[in-house]
């Protein structure tokens, strides 16, 4: 999927794996039992100079924490959050300042518990909400597929709460649309997706979703119709990259090459454009043409072996057998080893 996580600002300190940790920390949170009430003390006063305080160092040695990679700043980070948030406990904006710093610095667990509490205060806070859906969205790929299953689940609920707490953020119905997608719902995918176009119906990556998504379904022709929307000037190279491969889906060649073609002008250099032109070129029975693409494909990529054999099919289509072969042996010699047990 395209979904895009970004790394951590403090990429300089060692992050620990993250999905073992979360999803211990989310099973203990969901079965830790309730707590026997206290009475209700009265509320304290917050002590906002002391909260400024603390909380201006927390920001300088995180940023000290950047620049030098020293996990020791980082600690420091915490402990002025916590002082802070000492003196103002009820502050959103320490709550998930510091529910953010366990993030980039790899503690996870404390991550999830310290927003987690933050939603539980404060259902609305979108922070706390982003920072989960971040978090559980990292670690779809760390885990097996049972507990994957349910850091989808996860993932999908907190970008739900997102959609309905930032209704015009294009970004998130993308990202919800995406995890409808994995979750294998794609009336709910093209529904978030549509919800996204209303909202930007110039967005590259809408297109691109919407095209992706009808594509899987097996629908090329709408996938087609959604780039084919776009005008021709406002189009990128990944447009018309995705329109070339549309167009080979649905057989239509001439259409493919001339996509690629268009997308090779903006970008000359895409190897992989280059592929899907050989490729458009090929089927369209132009020998001669797919050869020049091919030829120079493996000359900026000598390890390409699937070029060489396409190489070798046009030298046979030609009736030159012996060159045909030596190129099958060259792809042969290119081609990635297994390694036998």
């Amino acid at each position: 999927m395209t979904l895009l996580l970004r790394a951590s600002s403090l990429r300089h300190l060692r992050l620990v794996p993250a999905a073992a940790l979360l999803f211990a920390a989310h099973t203990m949170v969901a079965q830790a039992p309730a707590a026997a009430k206290k009475p209700t003390a009265p509320a304290a006063v917050p002590d906002r100079a002391s909260s400024y305080y603390h909380y201006g160092l927390a920001r300088l040695y995180e940023d000290m924490a950047v620049n030098a990679g020293r996990s020791d700043y980082a600690t420091q980070a915490v402990e002025q959050y916590k002082l802070a948030l000492d003196a103002d406990p009820n502050s959103r904006l320490l709550q998930d300042g510091l529910a953010d710093l366990y993030f980039k610095i790899g503690r996870i667990r404390e991550a999830v518990t310290a927003a987690q509490d933050q939603v539980a205060k404060d259902p609305n806070d979108i922070e706390a909400h982003k920072l989960l859906g971040k978090v559980y969205l990292r670690s779809l790929g760390d885990m097996q597929s049972t507990q994957s299953g349910q850091m989808l689940q996860l993932a999908i609920g907190e970008y739900e709460k997102l959609a309905q707490l930032k209704p015009n953020d294009v970004e998130t119905h993308l990202l919800l649309g995406q995890l409808y997608g994995l979750n294998h719902d794609s009336a709910k995918a093209e529904a978030q997706f549509k919800l996204a176009q209303g909202i930007d119906a110039n967005s590259e990556e809408v297109a691109l979703n919407m095209a992706r998504l009808y594509s899987e379904q097996g629908d090329p022709k709408r996938a087609a119709e959604v780039l084919n929307a776009i005008p021709v000037d406002d189009r990128s190279p990944r447009i018309e990259f995705a329109l070339g491969a549309s167009y080979e889906q649905l057989k239509k060649n001439k259409d493919a090459i001339a996509a690629y073609h268009r997308a090779l002008d903006m970008e000359p250099d895409n190897l992989d454009t280059e592929r899907g032109l050989a490729n458009a070129l090929l089927a369209d029975g132009q020998l001669d043409e797919a050869l020049k693409v091919l030829t120079a494909i493996v000359a900026a990529e000598p390890q390409d072996a699937q070029s060489q054999v396409h190489i070798s099919e046009i030298q046979r289509r030609q009736g030159h057998y012996d060159e045909a072969l030596k190129t099958l042996e060259k792809a042969k010699s290119r081609w990635p080893r297994t390694r036998s047990n």
